[in-house]
């Protein structure tokens, strides 16, 4: 959004309680809130951290920290590493290129929306107005006070924040300007219902991973990993925010408001409202931006169709029509083409993660200053190997938003004590 650029809102206000009941929106602010859905979870953790410190949202700010700290030598790279910190759009990309002028990006018309505190979207009328405001405790005209809010720059970001801890993220953005009603939520893990086909007909096979367990307090010390499961837990930061709303649809697992905001849009009609129905089916089954994708990928991402664009070259004679191919990004060579489909870091490589999804290169002095932490002594040490297909990294993907022991919800171990200290500074 331009920094200068302002859209008005009009609000209903509840006056005793200082809050926002619902507002009134054109195409707009609704855009807005629907592209939250299609932003890679690094560009949320990099634009959200300059503001105050934001609990709650998992383990997200450790990973993205894990990528800012490992040294360019980890990375197949320098792209690599900057492709994680800042990943591409994918619906920017496609729709820059397929529909470049078409005003408004996913909203059309003139259509008046209604935006409840819980970041519910829906068309606007009397009845549904009504409605609201009485199953908020609203009884009468009275109770509340008609209010005008400028979103700008600011606003956006704070909203964005709120989205993912708040339950009220417009009363918290508008009124509040801080987070004054977060979200815990605790991680189910059984009530992620992924598929359990198998998968390895394509070429994906399953990941091993090395858990290192306290045998008498039944708890995860840390793990020891490949580059394989950290290219895929990496991945996480490229993968947009829609993709996790999809996988906890339909379950008592949620993200903040997020899950609100996905099943506003899966309500909405499209003929009437949306731009297309394959603009619906974007914020709904949001894709990876190309060159983004892993080799070994577990979580079944597609990528956007990958862009050739007619380009002419000048010859003595004629203009000539040509291709433009596109090179991958990850490739450790200049010149590789797309069809590469690598990963992040270099192969073979070996690291330690946290519960917290802390990763730092593997370091057996670092480890034992974890058992040392702990207070696990080497006889009560255990190795526990686990093998992650789709359904394991399903449920870390989840763990790793909603939750602060992101590997220990993932398996089910019991969790570490809050005062332990990780790889942090090793």
């Amino acid at each position: 959004m331009d920094a200068k650029k302002s859209i008005s809102l009009k609000a209903l206000v509840d006056k005793k309680r200082n809050k926002v009941v619902l507002v009134e929106s054109g195409k707009d602010f609704v855009d807005v809130l629907f592209s939250f859905l299609t932003m890679p979870m690094g560009t949320i953790i990099r634009l959200i951290s300059n503001g105050p410190p934001t609990v709650g949202i998992g383990c997200m700010n450790n990973l993205y920290e894990s990528v800012e700290n490992l040294g360019a030598m980890i990375f197949r790279n320098e792209t690599c590493k900057k492709m994680l910190l800042r990943p591409q759009n994918a619906a920017a990309t496609y729709f820059n290129m397929f529909y470049p002028r078409c005003g408004s990006v996913f909203v059309k018309g003139t259509t008046c929306f209604i935006v409840t505190d819980k970041l519910q979207v829906m068309p606007a009328s009397t009845a549904v107005t009504v409605s609201l405001l009485t199953k908020d405790g609203v009884k009468d005209a009275s109770a509340i006070e008609e209010m005008t809010f400028d979103i700008g720059e600011n606003e956006v970001l704070n909203l964005l924040r709120c989205l993912l801890v708040s339950k009220t993220p417009l009363t918290d953005t508008f009124l509040q300007d801080k987070i004054v009603s977060a979200i815990k939520e605790d991680f189910k893990s059984g009530l992620i219902r992924a598929k359990k086909e198998e998968y390895e007909s394509k070429g994906i096979k399953k990941i091993d991973v090395r858990l290192l367990l306290s045998k008498s307090k039944n708890m995860l010390c840390y793990a020891e990993a490949s580059d394989d499961f950290v290219d895929l837990v990496f991945s996480f930061l490229t993968i947009p925010l829609g993709c996790f709303a999809k996988e906890v649809h339909g379950s008592d697992c949620s993200i903040g408001c997020v899950n609100n905001l996905y099943n506003s849009v899966q309500q909405l009609d499209s003929d009437k409202y949306l731009k297309s129905n394959e603009h619906k089916e974007f914020l709904l089954s949001p894709k990876i931006a190309p060159g983004f994708g892993i080799q070994n990928q577990l979580l079944r991402l597609e990528e956007v169709v990958r862009g050739h664009k007619p380009c002419y070259t000048c010859n003595e004679i004629s203009f000539l029509s040509c291709l433009l191919n596109v090179m991958d990004p990850q490739s450790p060579y200049k010149n590789y083409l797309c069809e590469y489909d690598g990963g992040f870091v270099l192969c073979p490589g070996m690291f330690t993660v946290a519960d917290n999804l802390i990763i730092t290169p593997i370091s057996p002095v670092s480890g034992l200053s974890v058992l040392k932490e702990l207070k696990v002594p080497f006889s009560d040490v255990e190795e526990h190997v686990v093998h992650v297909g789709y359904e394991e990294a399903v449920r870390l993907m989840i763990a790793s938003l909603v939750s602060e022991s992101a590997l220990s919800d993932t398996f089910g171990i019991p969790k570490q004590p809050k005062n332990v200290k990780s790889f942090e500074g090793e």
